[in-house]
Order: C-alpha cells, then structure tokens, then sequence
C-alpha cells in the first residue's frame, strides 16, 4: 500500500470511527464500504486490525465490528464478513440479527451451504436467537435452489426454537410446491397452516388456484375458490380472473361468464385483465355476439383506458 492510499486509508477510518461514535453509523458503514472498494479484499485484512487497533478511543467493540461486518455485507464480501462473525464471538460480541440475515443470503446464493449450517448452528450455541427472518431466508433460498424438501424441513425446524412460522413461511412453501407439480402437498400445507392458527392471504389461495387451473383441474380450483370465505378471506379481482382464466383455457367459456357476472354482482370491479381473459376466450371458443357484447360493457366502464393485450 502507497503512501499516499495508507493516509487516505487513515482518514477514512478515523473519520468513520467518528461518524460511529456520534450515532451515524450508517455513514460510517458506507465509509468503509468506500475504502474497501477502493483497496481490495486482498488489503482488507489491514483495514480490519488498523479499525479494530484505535477504536477504543471512540467506539465500543460491538459498534467497529458491527461497521466492518456491514461495510463487507455492502459490497458483497461475504467470507469476509463470516471472519467478523468469528471476530465478534472471540471477545464475546453478538451479531445483529439483521446482518445475520443478509450474510445468511448471500451465503445462500454463492451455494456455501456448509457455512450457512456452521452459522445457524453458532447462533443456537452463541446467539442471537435465530428468527422467522433468519428461516425465511434459508427456506425461501432452498426452495428456489430446487431444494423444497429442505425448506420443509426448515419449517418444522424452526418451531424448536419458538419461531411460529408466519404466512410469508408457508406462501414459500406453497408457491415451491406448486411450481414442481405438488399442488395435492400445497393444498395438504393449507390446511396445516389453518390448523396451526395461521390465516391464510389472498396470495396462499391463488397460489394454490392457478397451479390447479394450469394443470386443468378447474374443478379443484372452484372448490377451493368456494371455500376460501370459510377462513375470513374474500375473493378480490385477481383470484376471479385465475379462474376465469382456467376456464377459458378449459374451453369453457360458459361458467367463465358466469363467473364474470358472479365477480359484478359481488360489487367487485373488473379490470383490464378481466377484459383481455374474456375477450380472447370468446374469440377462441365462444360466439361472436359475445365478444362485442363484451367490447360495448368494458368500453362503458374504461372507455380510453379500454386496451387489448
């Protein structure tokens, strides 16, 4: 390192060590963000020890390691950070929850899944406690990885620690099953979130309704749509326009209008989507009258607005 990078290196990190101890430790964050840019991983260890050398001077231990683990965190630098990590256990320091979580993610996406399980094990012994956050991260990241069985497994996991699963817990779930084909395990998630005393969204019902339609069983999806107000949930706009939509795909324009009538008669307003699921359904499989009859009712809602996809 030249000196003319060491001095700049200098006064950048005495000034976020001022920045820190006046409470600013998001500028502070972004300084070392900066300087670790601008030096490299290679000299980063240099930056740890000349931050961690003269921080007593200004700031506790927790708050420097704390602002190095999310300077790293920032720019990407996820090994490094996980060495904070070990930093902050040796003088007896507790990561914040939050920048577990991003290092839990980005750990996740490089595919090091022998350090997400060294970390998640290290907050069992050390803390802190591990979170719904920290378990939706893990699950939602294994799902899109392909791996929903251990994001399942995740789920009952976490409940050992006094984390109820959320509805965020189960969309995941759900939404990986249905995407794979399991849409009867999606359906069998449902009903176990109900159990647990979890409301199910309106998202959970769609989720579940437009993997039934897209596999053709419209039959399945109506049920489902009939009972969602069972559990407190009303249909709105979109959940009507996944089943219209697996009508007209089951060429079954008929019970898409009803449908359609059933949604106005509920005082719920159509949209545009509505109007390009009929539209080209009654071009495709039903009668010409249909569709302008259907063109005159939209233009009377939307008028200009009134396009076709």
């Amino acid at each position: 390192m030249s000196a003319k990078v060491f001095c700049l290196v200098k006064s950048c990190c005495i000034a976020a060590h001022v920045l820190a101890a006046e409470n600013l430790q998001l500028l502070a964050q972004d300084v070392i963000s900066w300087v670790i840019v601008r030096i490299g991983a290679s000299r980063s260890t240099e930056l740890v020890e000349f931050m961690w050398a003269n921080h007593y001077e200004y700031e506790s231990d927790f708050s420097v390691l704390n602002t190095l683990m999310r300077g790293f965190l920032n720019v990407q630098m996820v090994y490094e950070a996980l060495d904070i990590v070990g930093r902050m256990r040796e003088v007896d320091v507790r990561p914040s929850l939050s920048a577990i979580t991003i290092l839990f993610r980005l750990l996740l996406r490089v595919g090091d899944y022998g350090s997400v399980w060294k970390l998640l094990r290290g907050m069992i012994r050390e803390g802190p406690r591990p979170c719904n956050s920290n378990f939706n991260v893990m699950i939602l990241s294994f799902c899109r990885k392909g791996y929903a069985r251990i994001g399942e497994s995740l789920l009952y996991v976490m409940q050992k620690f006094s984390c109820e699963p959320d509805v965020y817990t189960y969309n995941i779930l759900i939404s990986a099953y249905c995407m794979s084909g399991r849409t009867s395990d999606a359906l069998g998630l449902v009903h176990l979130m109900i159990k647990n005393g979890c409301k199910p969204s309106l998202i959970t019902f769609n989720t579940v309704i437009n993997a039934f339609c897209k596999q053709g069983n419209v039959k399945e999806a109506r049920k489902i749509f009939d009972e969602i107000q069972e559990v407190g949930v009303s249909p709105n706009v979109g959940m009507y326009n996944t089943l219209m939509n697996g009508y007209v795909k089951a060429r079954d324009v008929g019970q898409a209008n009803i449908l359609y009538e059933e949604m106005r008669n509920r005082g719920i307003a159509p949209d545009g989507t509505t109007f390009n699921i009929l539209f080209a359904g009654h071009c495709k499989y039903g009668r010409e009258e249909d569709s302008l009859r259907l063109l005159r009712d939209f233009s009377s809602r939307f008028g200009s607005r009134l396009f076709i996809i």
